[in-house]
Order: structure tokens, then C-alpha cells, then sequence
């Protein structure tokens, strides 16, 4: 796709959909990256994570896809496996929790003591067509003020400033049923409290869709 253009790239992907027998494994690398940055300059849009997840689903040549996120057990990027014919064990998440979406990927930055650190990073398709994002989530008494910033797919959704106690945010999300995405929401402040190496900034008492 680099070499010869985004249209042959995406002949190059149906190729390779037709010829894979049962599993389909894909490592992409993308356009945010420094490395390609200025390559593929006839591409409609970005390749992300949410490009591939697409472009895999949108073949129909795959009854499962599966997302194995950069950083799970020391790989660099993204690898997308996608199997012909149900897996006979289909892999599942279900550390994080999450209304009118499914998971799809491991959630980094979130333990399961509802804390989350300075950037919580998700994969996540939506059950529903959703318009609205809400967090209702608290932080303790000492806390000083936090920006709070969320995106969906790499496109900023909003920003807003919590202090202390309980914090609710409400975001419009236009999300289409069963649209794959990534859901991150960073923080400007944290700490790491006694005894704990983690740096944390908030506790999750409520996220969804709707």
C-alpha cells in the first residue's frame, strides 16, 4: 500500500481475505505512526485500529475477528486475527465495564477495583446506535483540578475540568450498531497512593452508551 497506492492496497487485503484458509492474522502499521505518516497520501482517511477492524468486517469473509491490542504480552502493534468459521473457543473480555458496548480488547489503564490511571485505552463495539457518552466517576477529597479528555478512535469527543468528589461528564458519541472503536480518556492529574506503585486518577462509578 505504501509502494502502490491506497486502492492497490485495498485489492491487495481482498487477495488475501479469498486465499486465507480458516485464519487470517494481520499486523498494520498506522498512518499516525512517524513511519507513515506522509506514505499512502491518496488514503480517504486515516488507517487506525478502527480502519482494519472495518475493512475486515466490512469482507464478510470472517465470522470472527479478534483484536490483540500493542502492548498485551510485548507485541508492537496491533494484531487482528480472523477465522473463516467459529473459533472453537472464542476468546472473550470482560474486565471492563461498559453500558450498550462490547469489549473487544483488554482495557490498559483500569484495574478491577474500578480505579483508572492517567490514560484508560479500550476496544469496544457498539451493541446500538448511541449518540451520547456518559462517565460518572469520583476522585477523593484532596484531589486538585483534572482535565478530562476523552476520544473515540483517535478523534477527541470533548474536554472538561473535575475537581474533587463525584464528577458526571455527558459527551455526544454518534456510534452506528455494531461499529468497532477505541475509547480513551486521559487525565492531567494523578497520584499514586501508600503502597501502591500504580498511578491513579479516578474511580469509574458508571460508563455507557445511549
Amino acid at each position: 500500500m505504501a509502494q502502490k497506492g491506497y486502492e492497490a492496497g485495498i485489492r491487495c487485503f481482498d487477495e488475501i481475505f479469498d486465499k486465507a484458509d480458516s485464519i487470517c492474522i494481520i499486523e498494520m502499521g498506522y498512518t499516525s505512526e512517524p513511519i507513515y505518516n506522509d506514505k499512502i497520501t491518496d488514503r480517504p482517511s486515516e488507517i487506525d485500529r478502527d480502519w482494519v477492524l472495518k475493512l475486515m468486517e466490512g469482507s464478510g469473509k470472517f465470522d470472527t475477528i479478534e483484536l490483540h491490542p500493542s502492548g498485551e504480552n510485548g507485541i508492537w502493534r496491533d494484531i487482528f486475527v480472523g477465522f473463516k468459521a467459529p473459533p472453537t473457543s472464542a476468546r472473550e473480555f470482560d474486565d471492563f465495564p461498559v453500558g450498550s458496548a462490547r469489549q473487544t480488547s483488554n482495557a490498559h489503564g483500569y484495574w478491577n477495583d474500578t480505579w483508572a490511571g492517567k490514560k484508560l485505552d479500550v476496544g469496544l463495539q457498539a451493541e446500538k446506535s448511541c449518540g451520547n457518552l456518559r462517565l460518572e466517576g469520583w476522585r477523593p477529597d484532596d484531589s486538585v483540578q483534572s482535565t478530562i479528555t476523552v476520544s473515540i478512535s483517535a478523534q477527541v469527543i470533548g474536554t472538561t475540568e473535575v475537581g474533587a468528589g463525584v464528577f458526571n461528564i455527558e459527551l455526544p458519541a454518534s456510534l452506528s450498531k455494531d461499529e468497532f472503536f477505541d475509547l480513551t480518556i486521559t487525565s492531567s492529574a494523578s497520584f499514586s497512593p501508600e503502597d501502591d506503585e500504580r498511578q491513579l486518577s479516578y474511580i469509574i462509578r458508571e460508563l455507557g452508551f445511549s
